[in-house]
């Protein structure tokens, strides 16, 4: 692998209701287009992709169908369960403002009961890094989740997962719906 790519899926239904969201989360039509255009921007700048792997969850698998389809990327997306979003346990359905109706902090969501910890997501970053460099393609595009994006960036750039506590690094390094950005 010479080059990676990540595409965070486009807007969902769970994105709207600004709620931390569940796995079968859809796309809204807003997320459809923000798909169709990122395709048509990565066409333009003359992007091809050796290999497309996507979550499984419906909002990251349409919006790499919807991409490639721009493109006009002929083989398959490729499942990979190891780029599902963070489960967010007890969360999962509830405001994403507030941590049961209080403010929190981003170390707080470590205690919620049956989420997936930090170290969890960044431990499955590695992970996929590892096997994504051992696949023979020289450029690979992955389509799936913030949580997991930022996971993924910070392995790539040698950073720690204890980054994610910090506000202001996790929001300089957030991606938005359909964004697509290169790690290698």
């Amino acid at each position: 692998m010479q080059k990676l790519y990540f595409l965070r899926h486009g807007e969902s239904a769970d994105n709207v209701a600004r709620v931390w969201s569940h796995a079968h989360a859809a796309l809204t039509e807003n997320g459809r287009a923000q798909a169709m255009m990122a395709g048509q921007a990565a066409k333009a700048k003359g992007l091809t992709f050796d290999v497309i792997l996507a979550s499984p969850l419906p909002r990251a698998h349409e919006t790499a169908k919807i991409f490639a389809e721009q493109l006009r990327h002929e083989k398959a997306i490729e499942p990979f369960e190891m780029l599902v979003e963070r489960d967010w346990g007890a969360l999962t359905g509830k405001s994403g403002a507030s941590l049961f109706g209080h403010p929190y902090v981003r170390r707080d969501l470590e205690y919620v009961p049956h989420i997936e910890t930090n170290d969890a997501v960044h431990d499955r970053a590695a992970r996929t890094l590892a096997y994504l460099r051992s696949r023979p393609e020289d450029t690979i595009l992955i389509v799936s989740h913030g949580s997991f994006g930022r996971a993924l960036q910070r392995i790539v750039e040698g950073r720690p997962a204890e980054e994610e506590f910090d506000e202001a690094l996790r929001k300089a390094g957030s991606f938005s719906n359909a964004q697509l950005v290169q790690f290698i």
